[in-house]
């Protein structure tokens, strides 16, 4: 778990804390939750304002830098996607809540398994989420599987 302002590659910042887990067939699952933030007071110029802040589930693009060591990886377009696309798939799935986020869960547990199950199990608002995320997921899950610096931009996210 990971609790800080995070800085924005537009220059905005934003306060949250960025928890990641492990799924059933290893794979990181990342949970972000966004909190509120107030500036440092700055006495010799007044205070600073709030930054405008993104709502939870209404991305308006991806706006994170990645951190990672292989320089020539992160300035690759398939590292951008595979990060800008990460992103999308973040602030959606932190969107949900109940049943849609289980199912959604549910599914990115699943996707990576030999014999994952099926959305179909869950019912109602859970079959709804899992169904969903997996449409999102299935398009990076293809590139991830075939393209190692768009595998590496999906994988980028800082969590020190």
């Amino acid at each position: 778990m990971c609790h800080g302002v995070w800085d924005l590659k537009d220059g905005r910042q934003i306060e949250g804390t960025l928890t990641l887990k492990t799924n059933v067939a290893g794979n990181p699952i990342a949970h972000w939750q966004q909190e509120g933030w107030e500036p440092t007071p700055n006495y010799s110029s007044g205070l600073k304002p709030r930054p405008e802040v993104v709502p939870v589930g209404k991305p308006s693009g991806p706006t994170i830098v990645p951190a990672v060591t292989d320089t020539a990886a992160a300035t690759s377009a398939s590292f951008r996607d595979g990060a800008n696309d990460r992103l999308a798939w973040e602030t959606w799935f932190n969107g949900l809540s109940g049943e849609e986020r289980d199912g959604a869960y549910y599914w990115a547990a699943q996707r990576s398994l030999k014999g994952p199950g099926d959305c179909g199990r869950l019912g109602g608002a859970g079959q709804i989420g899992c169904v969903e995320a997996k449409a999102r997921l299935s398009p990076s899950d293809a590139r991830r599987n075939s393209d190692p610096d768009y595998k590496a931009g999906w994988n980028s996210i800082h969590t020190n």
